[in-house]
């Protein structure tokens, strides 16, 4: 076990989870409120093989030292937080964050899946992977009735990390302040916003 700076990581660039809005809005919150908990896998050269948006996020929250604990996969690795019970309110609100941002914060790169199962020769119904899911991974649930367009369109941009962090964090605000239920929604209701005084 040793102590190494979180700069010796490199984050999956092929990674397969795009990530969600909310899911980091509120692994930020959980990292920022009740610290680390649960670990992260590297390969033998440092590359994350899981954990990339909590790395990202980590490093975002001021996290720069790691403990890595070599391992070959046949013991299985136990973080242990010295000061935590688990039967208090951080201890229990640790336990339901780790469940929930795991829920929120998870959204396949359809092209991604796609191309490494194929180039593994990986068997995606062996790992829960439903049939129209494969089906969307490879593009065959993609014919679009031309006049439903208006409803599919997608915001897409490019900002910084920084940025981002704080774009989410801004529609999370909304979501609370203006009682909507997901970030989507707080997406549309600032369009709107900006529409009307446009108009």
């Amino acid at each position: 076990m040793q102590i190494e700076n979180i700069a010796v990581l490199v984050p999956d660039n092929d990674n397969a989870n795009l990530g969600t809005a909310v899911g980091g809005v509120l692994l930020a919150k959980s990292l920022r409120e009740n610290g680390a908990g649960r670990s992260v896998l590297a390969d033998k050269n440092g590359r994350l093989i899981a954990g990339n948006k909590t790395l990202e996020r980590a490093i975002a929250e001021g996290i720069t030292e790691v403990i890595i604990v070599p391992s070959d996969g046949t013991k299985l690795v136990v973080v242990q937080r010295t000061d935590v019970d688990l039967d208090s309110r951080r201890g229990r609100e640790l336990a339901l964050a780790d469940n929930k941002v795991s829920e929120l914060n998870l959204s396949f790169d359809d092209d991604v899946v796609r191309r490494q199962a194929e180039a593994f020769n990986i068997d995606l119904p062996d790992w829960g992977f439903t049939q129209e899911q494969i089906n969307d991974f490879s593009g065959k649930n993609r014919e679009v009735d031309i006049d439903s367009l208006e409803e599919l369109m997608e915001l897409k941009f490019k900002v910084s990390k920084d940025d981002y962090f704080n774009f989410t964090e801004r529609l999370n605000d909304v979501c609370n302040r203006e009682k909507v239920a997901t970030i989507e929604d707080a997406l549309r209701f600032l369009l709107s916003f900006y529409e009307d005084r446009a108009a």
